[in-house]
């Protein structure tokens, strides 16, 4: 193997890692994943990830990686050239490892509860209220995201890093986007600070993402 294989799904969690690789410059080549025929994934996807959830990447030595933000960190990291991640020496390091673990962690798990609320009880009649409890804490979670930004244009500061794509993500996944908007105006600004990078912009569209 001689580039980067990330197995995906459009709009899904592999957006992020598309990104990256782009940005960095990494040759890779994008396999989608999409769910069989009965909503079941394939063979190829649970082989690689027997939780049958993507992204899934395989490194050009035949390493195999999942989640979303360990691929973004390890990305990051590896094209220090592309200054998307803070050095381990630098100070904003731990805020950045602070904030990536705490969307990894809380936002994007809270948005899964949220859309996909059938799947976390076996009783059907559980979803509205799961539904209803995920919003809670997603407008928890990005209150939490607007106070760590503050007056400033990205999330460590004036430069965009990997941690404002995971972001943006996160922003293009609301279904209202004005409502986000008037609730926190300050990471929809961010988020559209994203979107003015070319190559982050065709890979959002790529996987229908709106600004």
């Amino acid at each position: 193997m001689n580039k980067t294989i990330l197995f995906g799904r459009a709009g899904s969690g592999s957006a992020v890692c598309e990104a990256l690789l782009a940005l960095t410059g990494q040759p890779y080549e994008l396999k989608v994943m999409n769910k069989m025929a009965d909503g079941s994934n394939s063979p190829e996807l649970l082989a690689l990830n027997p939780l049958g959830q993507v992204p899934a990447m395989l490194i050009s030595d035949g390493t195999l990686m999942t989640e979303s933000a360990a691929i973004v960190l390890w990305l990051a990291d590896l094209a220090h050239n592309a200054n998307l991640a803070p050095a381990v020496s630098d100070p904003k390091r731990a805020k950045y490892l602070r904030v990536m673990t705490f969307m990894a962690a809380n936002c994007y798990m809270t948005a899964l509860r949220f859309y996909y609320s059938d799947r976390y009880s076996i009783d059907q009649s559980h979803a509205n209220a799961i539904s209803e409890k995920a919003r809670e804490d997603m407008d928890r979670e990005f209150a939490i995201l607007a106070q760590i930004l503050g007056q400033d244009d990205f999330l460590l500061g004036d430069k965009m890093s990997a941690a404002d794509i995971y972001l943006s993500m996160l922003v293009s996944w609301e279904e209202d986007g004005a409502k986000f908007a008037s609730q926190y105006p300050a990471l929809a600004a961010l988020n559209k600070r994203v979107w003015a990078n070319e190559t982050v912009a065709a890979i959002w569209v790529s996987n229908g993402f709106t600004a």
